[in-house]
């Protein structure tokens, strides 16, 4: 608009400043009143032929290029305006798509959060007796809002049993436990093969960093070994590996005995775990808050 303006007031002023002689007779253009409007009616196409060029004048070829010039503006315009408006509609299918495909992903989410939830609340219910004193065991609520917090020395029952009913009582806690952490660490294969945690890139972060955990752990099968074993064969060595776990105060040192760096490694795995299972459900819950507050806004 700016442009199409621009060249009426530039020819304007160019057929303000030609002669008379220029005209098809004298006195057409006196004013600039008079330039104006004759640049207007042509770059308009209007011609209403009140003024007009001369015959063989070399104005009329001034006047054809602002005629031409105006049409290719108009044309560019025009065509600025549909790219605009394709442009708009185009945007408008991709945020569609988008939306859905993100509504379909927070779907997956939620359902997702409510298979995993009983498989993550019996892992760290089991996880809790491994890391919990048997005279000292305080079973909490939630365990998923739980607050851990266990020292190396309070980890020296995880041969006894459990208080749970479901689980056999002549099996220790650290055997329940490796099962259920296995059956976690299925779930949370499934649950990255099947939901879309593009969306959520921090979600998809701690997943796999605790799917890493149950990778790198590599002393399962020595602890269980001891149980089934060794200690069996000789219950002074259970007995000196408990008194090991129970006088070692604040965080444990990995030392040249393999027999107590098995357990100093199950004790950072734990800890690590645990809070980072706590934060993935804590982030999927965060997504379906978030999903019913946008809906209620929506719904506003």
């Amino acid at each position: 608009m700016l442009g199409y303006l621009s060249v009426i007031i530039a020819f304007a002023w160019i057929y303000y400043l030609l002669p008379q002689e220029c005209w098809g007779s004298k006195d057409m253009v006196n004013s600039c009143i008079d330039a104006l409007y004759f640049s207007v009616v042509t770059i308009t196409s209007l011609g209403f032929g009140d003024i007009y060029p001369g015959a063989g004048s070399a104005t009329r070829i001034l006047v054809c290029s602002e005629s031409l010039l105006g049409i290719f503006i108009i044309g560019f315009f025009l065509n600025d305006v549909a790219m605009s408006q394709a442009k708009a509609l185009n945007r408008k299918e991709r945020e569609k798509d988008e939306k859905q495909k993100r509504d379909s992903a927070i779907r997956k989410i939620r359902l997702w959060q409510s298979e995993l939830e009983p498989v993550i609340t019996i892992y760290l219910a089991v996880a809790y007796e491994v890391i919990t004193p048997e005279d000292k065991r305080n079973y909490p609520e939630n365990y998923l809002t739980h607050g851990f917090r266990f020292n190396f020395c309070d980890m020296y029952n995880l041969y006894g049993h459990s208080h749970f009913m479901a689980n056999d009582f002549y099996e220790p806690v650290i055997a329940i436990y490796f099962r259920n952490e296995d059956k976690l660490y299925e779930a949370l294969y499934s649950f990255v093969s099947n939901a879309d945690l593009n969306y959520w890139p921090e979600l998809e972060k701690e997943v796999y960093h605790l799917m890493r955990l149950h990778h790198g752990f590599h002393f399962k099968d020595a602890i269980m070994k001891n149980h089934n074993n060794l200690f069996k064969g000789d219950s002074s060595l259970k007995d000196m590996l408990i008194n090991m776990i129970k006088e070692t105060e604040g965080e444990p040192q990995y030392k040249d005995s393999n027999l107590i760096n098995s357990y100093v490694d199950l004790y950072f795995t734990l800890k690590d775990s645990i809070g980072t299972i706590q934060k993935i459900y804590s982030m999927m819950s965060d997504i379906g808050d978030n999903e019913d507050e946008g809906q209620e806004h929506n719904n506003e």
